[in-house]
């Protein structure tokens, strides 16, 4: 499998990893930090990062992200229980639309790994044996 993953955090309620993780949005902004100084609840708090993440994709993400252009990414958009509909209602309108695919990974599993693995590569290599297929048309005589 000797490939280079690198976890991207997303989640701003998340609070420890049982693995490495290479960028953490609460680098950037903790949900803590935007209670705390905001004065707001949880719901508006999450909001309030999320909002302060989209305004900073350049300035951070896109940055941070160019230190590991030749690899591959994995994102943890984990969010906290509360959301768990919301993330259930998002994952079946991505599925439905086929805007991605959406395929859960078990980080404890070799198997979960490889499942994800051999998906990024069928998706990386899609068409890529593929001849352009050359049909010659003859024109119809027909006004004659």
């Amino acid at each position: 499998m000797c490939r280079t993953m690198h976890v991207v955090n997303l989640d701003p309620t998340a609070e420890r990893f049982d693995y490495h993780v290479a960028l953490d949005i609460r680098e950037l902004i903790s949900l803590e930090d935007a209670m705390e100084e905001l004065g707001l609840g949880p719901n508006g708090g999450l909001i309030y990062c999320m909002e302060h993440l989209e305004e900073n994709l350049d300035d951070w993400l896109i940055e941070e992200l160019e230190n590991y252009l030749d690899d591959h990414y994995l994102l943890n958009l984990r969010m906290a229980p509360q959301f768990e509909k919301l993330k259930k209602a998002l994952i079946e309108l991505v599925d439905e639309y086929s805007m991605v695919s959406f395929i859960p990974l078990d980080l404890r599993k070799v198997s979960s790994i490889q499942y994800v693995l051999s998906q990024i590569d069928y998706c990386i290599q899609y068409g890529e044996d593929v001849d352009v297929k050359v049909k010659d048309f003859d024109p119809d005589d027909e006004d004659d």
